[in-house]
């Protein structure tokens, strides 16, 4: 992909005058544009020239649209897009993954070429998982939403195109017609529906985390906050002016609508993040992997000696200082399997896997339960209730009563 350039606006050339000529003309990126001979008209014709120049971000005019190959017109739509989604790098790199098995396919073909039919050939691929790294590996295909969500991905990128004058605009309507794949009339694998999970679940792998992310996981469960909202988190980031603490996170996942976010983090909340409160600088995240060596040596039954030099390092590899969630989510998920390999031995069931995420959902249920929707619906950050209705379950009990009353 090419890189965004430095700086999106730069000062344009000055029309000069060729006198062997008797033109007008203009230095571009190293190639003139030739204004004509009249004064007024080329003046005009000048101003109309740099108004598009600073609208490519001052690169050269694109090739005729029949020459634009798909690898080119995804590399500048590229451009536009990590600027676009400044605010979310996570967006962006998870939009360019999603490419890299069509540009295989695709990438030398011109774009004004690719119609409906080779897109649901791609799609087909992806249903079949044809794409994955290692052929050998077993097939595990994307879930049918994700798969619908990369084909509106790369229509949007020709639509984009198409306001650009690389391809005709026929391209993305042509595109736009495709059906997405729908629930039980396809043959794409679909989502697990995520849910609550139990306390009980939770407080039996709770040991087997290491300190940081059990209180991550306390803290999710306290506030149902999202966890890319908590992991960057900092002392000076937190009001603790009142009985209610609140936090602002800097982005979260309304921020490009313009709106606020702000998770209350009450007395129980405060209980796990106050020790860390305590030993952490305000502008230093609260929850860091750095902190788990510590914990495994303070863990060890053979200590080093005063003094003692380190021992040679074995990789080049070195700890971030804040957790990614796929960080948290692979640690979840081993501390779920050292709970089951323990239950195993003991002759008992295994829980089923679960994710912080989880947390979340349990939390609304919670709390719907004890103070109703409109309030599940506040806590959680929703401005809709129907957003709301999506973390909350059915209440079995509260059925049952209407049975016993009513049926």
């Amino acid at each position: 992909m090419a890189n965004k350039p430095a700086s999106t606006y730069h000062r344009a050339p000055q029309m000069r005058y060729h006198s062997p000529s008797g033109q007008y003309r203009i230095t571009l990126n190293g190639q003139d544009v030739w204004l004509g001979t009249d004064h007024a008209a080329a003046k005009k014709r000048c101003a109309v020239v740099i108004a598009e120049w600073h609208l490519r971000g001052c690169q050269p005019p694109p090739p005729p649209a029949a020459d634009v190959t798909v690898a080119e017109l995804f590399d500048r739509f590229a451009v536009w897009a990590s600027d676009y989604y400044r605010n979310s790098p996570a967006t962006f790199r998870s939009i360019v993954a999603g490419w890299r098995p069509f540009l295989d396919l695709y990438g030398d073909t011109p774009a004004a070429k690719i119609g409906p039919k080779a897109l649901k050939a791609f799609r087909a691929g992806l249903v079949r998982d044809d794409f994955r790294v290692d052929p050998e590996a077993p097939a595990r295909p994307p879930v049918r939403n994700t798969i619908n969500q990369r084909i509106r991905e790369l229509v949007r990128a020709f639509r984009w195109a198409a306001s650009e004058e690389l391809i005709p605009a026929s391209v993305p309507d042509a595109l736009g017609t495709i059906e997405p794949l729908r629930m039980g009339r396809s043959e794409a694998r679909e989502s697990r529906k995520v849910g609550a999970v139990p306390w009980e679940h939770v407080e039996m792998t709770l040991p087997f985390l290491t300190r940081p992310v059990r209180d991550l996981v306390l803290l999710a469960w306290h506030t149902g906050c999202r966890i890319g909202e908590i992991l960057p988190m900092c002392p000076g980031d937190i009001d603790r002016s009142g009985p209610v603490w609140e936090y602002r996170p800097p982005q979260h996942k309304n921020t490009w609508r313009g709106k606020g976010r702000v998770i209350l983090i009450g007395p129980k909340a405060q209980e796990v993040i106050r020790p860390r409160l305590l030993r952490t600088r305000h502008d230093e995240p609260l929850f860091s992997p750095r902190e788990v060596p510590q914990e495994r040596r303070e863990r060890g039954t053979v200590h080093r000696r005063e003094n003692q030099a380190d021992n040679p390092r074995k990789t080049e590899r070195t700890l971030n200082a804040v957790y990614t969630s796929a960080d948290v989510t692979r640690a979840i998920r081993r501390g779920v399997e050292a709970v089951n390999a323990q239950r195993e031995r003991m002759g008992l069931a295994p829980i089923p896997r679960w994710t912080i995420h989880m947390c979340r959902h349990s939390f609304a249920c919670r709390t719907r339960a004890e103070f109703g929707a409109e309030l599940a619906r506040v806590a959680l950050g929703h401005t809709s209730l129907n957003t709301t209705e999506i973390y909350l379950e059915a209440d079995i009990v509260m059925a049952r009563t209407v049975a016993e009353r009513m049926g």
